[in-house]
């Protein structure tokens, strides 16, 4: 059997998998993690350590250094600050928050919060006799009438004015560009699957995308490049995002032939 638990802003996803024989044995197991952890001191002090290490390794990453030169803009544009939804965090945000952080914060959030007070539940695949009873036996008292109700975070569209940056990676071989333009979209918006028809089209096809046929093989200007859309079920904070990786002396090209294809898809369409 495997298990993986993973957090998110507001939640949790446990995710078990085991063959029929061996999936209640597993699911006793989980329920002895999740309502009874142990939370050592020494398990925590890794924990912190690695998560330090990883982010400081990271400073020089293309990646990390795009987030760091734009996020500026994206926090004035949004009007957040530091706490609020939709603030991006610095390296060295990131780093001072990880360093304040006690086990006895973690032990006073599980205490807190951890339940099963608004658990989902899903199943699939060859399921086992009583599975329905054994999982209301091990976690159908497990609550916590205390605890904040749960009130999900609506993502609301802002806005985000046109701006360029530019960031210098030392000693790598490689670059990389990301365009993104903020979208109101939603899922369920009539134009929604649509779009995400075009964007797959236009750079989401893999190597048969309009972008990857033009930019990386028929130019040879990029290693990858690809675009994505985003549109989320809740709120309309939605997004397309185009990103490639390069030598650095191709950056201006790259752009230039991004912006033709952009244009050259609105001005012409999509043939049957």
């Amino acid at each position: 059997a495997s298990l993986n638990v993973s957090s998110h802003d507001q939640g949790a996803t446990v995710f078990l998998n085991a063959e029929r024989d061996t999936l209640l044995p597993a699911l006793r197991i989980l329920a002895d993690v999740l309502r009874q952890p142990l939370l050592p001191q020494d398990a925590f002090d890794r924990e912190i350590k690695a998560g330090l290490a990883g982010i400081e390794a990271s400073r020089q990453e293309p990646a990390v250094l795009r987030q760091e030169a734009t996020r500026g803009h994206y926090n004035q544009a949004r009007g957040v600050r530091l706490g609020q939804p939709y603030y991006v965090m610095g390296v060295d945000e990131r780093i001072a928050s990880l360093k304040a952080t006690t086990l006895a914060d973690v032990q006073r959030f599980y205490a807190d919060y951890w339940s099963a007070n608004e658990a989902q539940v899903s199943v699939a695949g060859a399921l086992p006799d009583g599975l329905a009873a054994e999982i209301e036996l091990l976690f159908g008292d497990w609550k916590k009438p205390a605890a904040p109700r749960f009130v999900r975070h609506i993502p609301q569209h802002v806005a985000v004015p046109p701006a360029r940056f530019d960031a210098i990676a030392r000693d790598k071989a490689n670059a990389i560009v990301r365009l993104h333009e903020t979208l109101p979209l939603n899922s369920e918006d009539p134009d929604a699957a649509a779009l995400e028809l075009a964007v797959h089209i236009f750079g989401g096809g893999g190597l048969e995308s309009r972008l990857s046929e033009r930019v990386r093989q028929k130019e040879g200007l990029t290693y990858g490049i690809s675009a994505s859309l985003n549109a989320s079920f809740w709120g309309n904070d939605g997004g397309l995002a185009i990103q490639a990786s390069y030598a650095p002396d191709k950056r201006e090209r790259v752009i230039a032939v991004i912006q033709q294809e952009l244009e050259r898809m609105s001005a012409e369409g999509i043939t049957a």
